[in-house]
């Protein structure tokens, strides 16, 4: 099985000292991007269906969305980071139209699936090191569900998160 997680664990790692793939170099970041760049995207069409687990999670995720109150605002910006083919921004689009909707996905497959369900939509370019090319403050909400495990530099990545969330802003992340 293909995986970007190393071969061998260090003691900080195990004791939680350090997170997999906090301080990679270059070539370790770009090598873990490349792995993981379509890994879902291919174990979803190799399968033919999306795992149970997913199915499962994904449903969690949407009704705990609709139960919060930031929806309640007639318009807004949401990012979604690892979306797949974006179940989860799909209630969003459909009971808060005039919301803008925001996705960083790093399979150009996935994102041709979030082109033609979302026209509108508008799609960041991921970073190999986990930086969003966007300006501080840019979002009302920032959803990253089931991906995180996914990303190299994951510390500076959800530093990134509050970073381009508003002030007051909501961060769901599972």
């Amino acid at each position: 099985m293909k995986t970007s997680l190393p071969k061998n664990v260090s003691e900080s790692i195990k004791n939680g000292g350090k997170l997999a793939g906090d301080s990679l170099s270059l070539d370790e970041l770009n090598k873990w991007y490349k792995e993981e760049e379509e890994a879902y995207f291919e174990s979803e069409k190799d399968t033919g269906k999306v795992d149970h687990w997913y199915k499962y999670m994904r449903f969690v995720n949407n009704r705990f969305l609709k139960k919060t109150t930031i929806f309640n605002s007639k318009s807004g910006k949401i990012l979604f980071i690892g979306p797949a083919d974006g179940i989860e921004a799909e209630k969003i689009a459909e009971t808060c139209p005039d919301w803008t909707l925001y996705f960083i996905e790093s399979s150009k497959k996935f994102q041709s699936i979030l082109k033609n369900k979302f026209p509108n939509c508008q799609i960041i370019a991921p970073s190999i090191d986990g930086s969003i090319d966007a300006e501080d403050g840019l979002f009302d909400t920032v959803c990253a569900f089931s991906v995180l495990h996914h990303m190299a530099n994951v510390s500076h990545t959800i530093d990134e998160l509050y970073r381009v969330l508003k002030p007051q802003g909501f961060a769901f992340i599972r």
